[in-house]
């Protein structure tokens, strides 16, 4: 029996037979478990009760399940110790999952149609789900100013799907990698600055700040190319931080403008532009 009410969701736990009272999820623990189960996170199958919401992470990561903890509230259970395995290292790994509900069955079958995991057409990507996202599957690659998600395990078609929402949602251009025929998304250079813009704010335990640190000659690629300072023909100076927009507002080329800020190609001026 499920019963909901304003404020309160209750279901009848299978297991134990209890009537079990839990807020709904609000809107920052939606983003933050949709984050999730892009990544590492998942909802389990029961065969005779309801599903419940899980991440694994080796034990030098083990803040941030404490983290994701202490965000799903009233949800959480007990982070379990788990034995070394092959991928976990030599201190072992920790599980966190949370209690089983209804609401976490039903989002199973809106993210496992056939028992597979897929990306729903609905999903709203946000800030914070991006970052969860990225803390969990995402690899900073700061020299070369490149991210990468490993998205191997969703068909093409879902990673397709992200590709499109990071455009449409931030303006950012993924790019699609296989490896062993396997789809991965990757962000370069040019927009790898724009992306840790977004994500920076939302990475709040250490042992994933090393996915937000940025190399000295990556900054400077920001400065250069993706905002500047220029005086046009008549004096007038305008100072704009997106190259790509002020090129397309004042009818100019911004490969030409990238190069006249960064002094490249001999130039001093484009078109009556200088750096002002």
């Amino acid at each position: 029996m499920v019963k909901r009410g304003s404020s309160y969701c209750s279901v009848e736990c299978s297991a134990k037979g209890k009537l079990l009272v839990l807020p709904p999820l609000t809107t920052r623990q939606t983003e933050i478990v949709n984050g999730s189960l892009l990544g590492d996170g998942y909802l389990a199958h029961i065969k005779k009760g309801n599903s419940f919401f899980g991440e694994v992470h080796a034990a030098r990561f083990k803040e941030y399940l404490d983290w994701m903890s202490e965000e799903l509230g009233e949800w959480s259970k007990v982070i379990r110790w788990r034995k070394p395995m092959g991928y976990s290292g030599p201190d072992g790994s920790y599980v966190f999952t949370t209690k089983q509900h209804v609401n976490w069955t039903e989002l199973r079958h809106k993210w496992y149609p056939k028992n597979k995991k897929i990306v729903p057409t609905d999903l709203t990507l946000t800030p914070l789900t991006l970052a969860t996202w990225y803390c969990g599957d995402g690899s900073n690659e700061q020299t070369r100013g490149f991210i990468r998600f490993c998205t191997d395990g969703f068909p093409i078609g879902c990673v397709e799907l992200l590709k499109d929402k990071l455009k449409d949602t931030f303006n950012i251009i993924a790019t699609i990698q296989f490896n062993n025929k396997q789809p991965r998304l990757a962000i370069g250079t040019r927009y790898y600055n724009q992306f840790m813009e977004i994500v920076t704010p939302h990475v709040v335990c250490d042992c994933f700040k090393y996915k937000v640190e940025i190399s000295e000659r990556t900054k400077s690629k920001k400065s250069h190319w993706r905002s500047g300072k220029l005086r046009n023909p008549d004096g007038q100076v305008f100072e704009f931080d997106s190259i790509v927009k002020f090129a397309k507002e004042h009818g100019l080329c911004r490969h030409a403008i990238g190069g006249l800020l960064r002094g490249q190609y001999g130039y001093k001026s484009y078109k009556g532009w200088t750096v002002a």
